[in-house]
């Protein structure tokens, strides 16, 4: 039998404004709340005078489709590759979520792909971002010039507010050798 806890952990960061007006760390703390204190939580957060920023993690799905430069079709069976570039400021902000990329895998006949990797993230009300640095996908097939491909050209991903699922699309096509 699954139990339920009435309340819910939070992890909050510490910050103190200084002179200057910039936030200057003092720590995180770990926190339990009731749901009715989450509820006075999030009522506040929704007051037109309230800041908020989170600083975290976020899965985000690479989704790859691989093609031939030349015709445009589908590249069945890529092996398609993600490389993680930027070391400390692109990994997970937890131990809770893997650091490592996921395992290389294959294109499907319609020469498609989906890779899950996790990200250092940071928001706000206006959206959020996914911090992947130079990270790429690394594509080869037989017959083809292998290919990298940045995930993003300016080293983050950005989202709206409400964003429920991180995806990126990546369209790669390979030129013949």
């Amino acid at each position: 039998m699954l139990s339920v806890s009435p309340f819910t952990k939070f992890a909050i960061g510490l910050a103190a404004v200084s002179a200057s007006g910039c936030a200057q760390p003092i720590g995180i703390e770990t926190v339990e709340m009731s749901s009715k204190e989450v509820a006075s939580m999030v009522a506040s957060l929704k007051s037109k005078d309230a800041i908020f920023i989170w600083d975290g993690t976020s899965a985000l799905v690479m989704a790859a489709r691989v093609t031939d430069s030349v015709t445009q079709r589908p590249i069945s069976g890529a092996t398609v590759e993600a490389v993680r570039v930027g070391g400390r400021n692109t990994e997970p902000l937890s131990s809770k979520h893997p650091s490592a990329m996921p395992p290389k895998k294959k294109t499907a006949r319609d020469g498609r792909v989906s890779l899950v990797a996790y990200f250092r993230a940071a928001g706000s009300a206006d959206g959020f971002s996914v911090f992947v640095g130079d990270s790429f996908l690394r594509v080869d097939a037989p017959g083809y010039h292998p290919k990298k491909v940045r995930i993003s050209p300016i080293v983050r991903l950005d989202f709206a507010p409400k964003t429920k699922h991180c995806e990126v699309t990546l369209p790669i096509a390979l030129t013949h050798q």
